[in-house]
């Protein structure tokens, strides 16, 4: 696999087993309690702080609406690839309505979808298909899983998106650092045309 970072530090491009994954780079947006849609971008390009024979490790920053966002990434040897986004006012409070993060795939590469839940009933909680036709949002956690076996909330700690040869797993022990509205899902598949979004609501409200 190859990973290629944009400014800022966010993934730019990913390429696995001979085809690239992402239709666009990273891309963390929102709208604040203004009404005024934000985006966060970065301007200079990361830093790395470690490069070592099993993994690589780099800073970078991006800004916007008043917020500055400090970005730590790193990628292991064996792809795992970890992001730390951490918001600080640039000057008063910043409140946001909405903030998300888009991991926009190419559709072919995006065929199907697999979650798990977890919960008291880890082996019932989980949802299985091929990523649903449409335009617009297509599929979202808390739909799929309400009803199997979830006890409290509807982060789902597993979402897998691939095609038959590979993929992109998206992974958290719990969903710290999020504020997950319990009437709108955390996780939501959207189709725009050719492109897959997959949507991280890191503010739901």
């Amino acid at each position: 696999r190859t990973v290629t970072l944009a400014p800022g530090g966010l993934p730019a491009t990913l390429a696995s087993a001979g085809a690239e994954l992402l239709e666009a780079p990273f891309r963390l947006h929102g709208v604040l309690a203004s009404g005024v849609a934000v985006e966060l971008q970065g301007a200079v390009a990361p830093r790395f702080t470690e490069i070592a024979s099993d993994r690589v490790r780099w800073s970078g920053t991006l800004a916007g609406g008043g917020v500055t966002v400090a970005v730590e990434g790193e990628l292991a040897y064996d792809g795992l690839l970890r992001l730390r986004l951490t918001l600080r006012p640039d000057g008063d409070a910043v409140a946001f309505e909405r903030l998300d993060l888009d991991v926009p795939l190419r559709a072919p590469q995006a065929e199907q979808v697999i979650a798990n839940g977890g919960g008291k009933n880890f082996r019932a909680s989980w949802d299985a298909r091929l990523v649903p036709p449409g335009e617009g949002c297509v599929w979202n956690g808390r739909e799929a899983i309400q009803h199997k076996a979830m006890a409290v909330g509807h982060f789902l700690p597993v979402v897998w998106l691939g095609d038959d040869q590979r993929g992109l797993c998206f992974f958290g022990e719990n969903d710290r650092g999020w504020t997950p509205h319990p009437d709108e899902a955390s996780q939501e598949l959207w189709r725009d045309g050719a492109t897959v979004r997959y949507r991280m609501r890191l503010f739901s409200r």
